[in-house]
């Protein structure tokens, strides 16, 4: 996971660059065509919208964990939704960056190719049950799922019975 949190701290640093770079020309272009005070309105609405995304991105992000649950996939223990919500935040596969787990279990199932693969089936059905539960019990299946004591129970069910099971 270091290393890719790494990668993703590089890969942000050069599309942020990239993307600073291409505004500064942008204004300049502006400011040699229109003025000073259109560069400056230009800024303040750059600014107005980059805000905006940051804010939709956030609302988009906890949509995507409620959904996850909502599939009976904890994106804080069970690797395929964690690989899927980091992708969305950092724009980084982990299946693709060497070392991780995720990068294993891919290199696993390619390996495997159709062989007697594991399904989570049962995992997945028990916290699909237990988010139901909670639904109807008033409780926020995100913020519970989110406790650290609930995080070691939950990746229990996922990889200590499935391992009972092989």
């Amino acid at each position: 996971m270091v290393q890719a949190m790494t990668k993703a701290k590089e890969l942000k640093k050069k599309k942020s660059m990239e993307e600073f770079d291409a505004l500064m020309q942008k204004l300049n272009d502006i400011e040699d065509k229109e003025g000073k005070k259109a560069r400056v309105a230009y800024e303040k609405q750059y600014q107005a919208d980059k805000e905006t995304a940051a804010a939709q991105k956030a609302v988009d992000l906890d949509k995507l964990k409620r959904d996850l649950l909502d599939e009976g996939k904890d994106p804080n223990t069970y690797l395929d939704a964690e690989r899927e919500v980091f992708l969305f935040e950092h724009d980084v596969d982990l299946a693709k960056v060497p070392g991780t787990p995720h990068n294993e279990q891919m290199i696993k199932n390619f390996r495997a190719k159709g062989k007697n693969q594991p399904t989570y089936d049962s995992q997945i059905y028990i916290v699909k049950c237990q988010v139901a539960d909670l639904k109807a019990r008033g409780v926020d299946p995100l913020e519970h799922f989110s406790q650290p004591d609930v995080k070691d129970k939950t990746r229990a069910i996922y990889y200590k019975m499935k391992n009972a099971e092989a």
